[in-house]
């Protein structure tokens, strides 16, 4: 392929573009200058389309363009016109289910539709009682038209997959299902399956039981496709299997109780990817970095004394609630940090002419907090330094989700929990919130 078609493959919309994808293509059109001794012109980046943040509550709650419905997927496949699934009856939703799993003589667009109704109803209603006596039957169906369907088919399949998880994570069930989900990911030639995949994937390890060991794996397995710049999947370049992959990281590590470990080596991709071609990309990795942040600081032990090495957050400064237990630093999170804050404000003041209102507005909103996160580690997204008059008090954190006693997202883990079950219900996770414990439980508790 000549230089100019792999400079514009690798930065057409959709594509990230780090700063190891520039190293290759430069690398690429050196060498095509040695043969051919012609110049080559100069290439412009283009970001990616802008993503559709949802209506519902706060936009920013949804974190902007890292928040998205897992239909985003299917490019809109599921709008199929069928009744809500709060429309199906116990007997209906039951010969649903017959359906599904009867595939004899059925065709590829009958399946479709079918499947299709089955992951709305589910997706719209906490259906248990139906689905949990045949679980066996319905994931295996599914799984067979992840592997054989095309892609439309195979998408569909993964999110019914995703919310069947979700309504019975029963561990005995889903025993092999990553090593399947796995090779799709690895093997499948089309990138929408394969970032529906990870999505599925991260579910079954979030819900369905995984060993602390399992759920490590899994992350050194995103991490890997997110410093490869998916290559490591065959999706080099692609923004949606390197953002589902960034999302989906930070999603399964609010299940690690600490995270010094894994840091030095995380931050070194996250802080790359801030220099993608795909603003879902850059978002997803500043989050990540917010999220590393903030596990860098512990509350202080009763019988703990500050040494002149570590550092606390000041009470008067930074606790909304002066009740609040201390925070304190406990390692390093980045050697190079004031760099990494260079970036982080850069970002957040883009002003380019090559970039769009809307991808400008999503990265001014959320690099302002990613840099707050770094310099404040323990306050968490969208805080407000304003002074409430009749408490005296700073308002802290201003997210909230509506109609749930305001629940507050005052840490950067309850912001990835959000948005990860967001991204897979879409707009029935409130239904969830209320009936699916699964889901309402992991908001409140790390």
């Amino acid at each position: 392929m000549p230089d100019k078609d792999l400079r514009r493959q690798a930065l057409a919309p959709g594509k990230t573009v780090s700063r190891k994808a520039r190293e290759r293509l430069s690398r690429q059109s050196s060498a095509a200058n040695s043969t051919n001794n012609s110049p080559t012109g100069s290439t412009s980046n283009s970001r990616a389309p802008s993503r559709q943040p949802s209506d519902d509550e706060d936009s920013r709650s949804e974190g902007a363009y890292s928040y998205s419905s897992f239909d985003e997927y299917h490019g809109g496949v599921l709008d199929v016109g069928d009744a809500p699934a709060e429309d199906y009856s116990y007997s209906n939703l039951n010969n649903l289910i017959e359906e599904l799993i009867t595939r004899k003589g059925s065709t590829s667009a009958g399946r479709e539709l079918c499947i299709a109704r089955f992951a709305n109803a589910l997706q719209n209603g906490y259906r248990t009682a139906e689905v949990a006596p045949r679980l066996a039957e319905i994931q295996g169906s599914l799984l067979r038209s992840i592997k054989d369907g095309e892609v439309k088919e195979a998408t569909l399949a993964l999110k019914a997959l995703t919310m069947t998880i979700i309504t019975c994570p029963d561990n005995d069930a889903q025993i092999g299902m990553d090593k399947t989900l796995n090779n799709i990911i690895t093997d499948s030639d089309s990138p929408l399956v394969k970032a529906a995949a990870i999505r599925t994937l991260s579910v079954q390890t979030f819900f369905g039981g995984s060993s602390e060991e399992g759920t490590m794996e899994m992350m050194e397995f995103l991490l890997e496709i997110s410093e490869s710049d998916g290559e490591t999947v065959g999706a080099l370049d692609d923004g949606k299997v390197v953002s589902a992959a960034l999302q989906e990281w930070g999603f399964l590590a609010t299940l690690l109780d600490e995270a010094e470990d894994i840091t030095e080596v995380a931050m070194d991709t996250f802080v790359d990817q801030l220099e993608s071609g795909d603003v879902s990309v850059q978002i997803a990795a500043g989050e990540n970095i917010a999220l590393l942040y903030e596990y860098s600081y512990t509350e202080q032990e009763e019988d703990e004394d500050l040494s002149s090495g570590e550092e606390d957050n000041d009470e008067n400064d930074a606790i909304e609630d002066k009740t609040a237990p201390r925070m304190i630093k406990r390692y390093q999170v980045y050697r190079r940090e004031d760099q990494l804050k260079d970036l982080l404000s850069s970002l957040a003041n883009t002003s380019g002419r090559g970039v769009s209102k809307k991808d400008k507005k999503a990265l001014h909103e959320n690099f302002a907090d990613f840099v707050n996160a770094v310099e404040y580690p323990y306050r968490g997204p969208r805080h407000s330094n304003a002074i409430d008059q009749e408490s005296g008090q700073r308002l802290g954190s201003r997210l909230r989700i509506k109609n749930f006693g305001q629940y507050k997202v005052n840490k950067w883990w309850k912001m990835h929990r959000l948005n990860g079950l967001r991204r897979v219900l879409g707009s029935g996770w409130i239904t969830h919130y209320e009936a699916n414990d699964n889901i309402s439980g992991c908001l409140h508790e790390k």
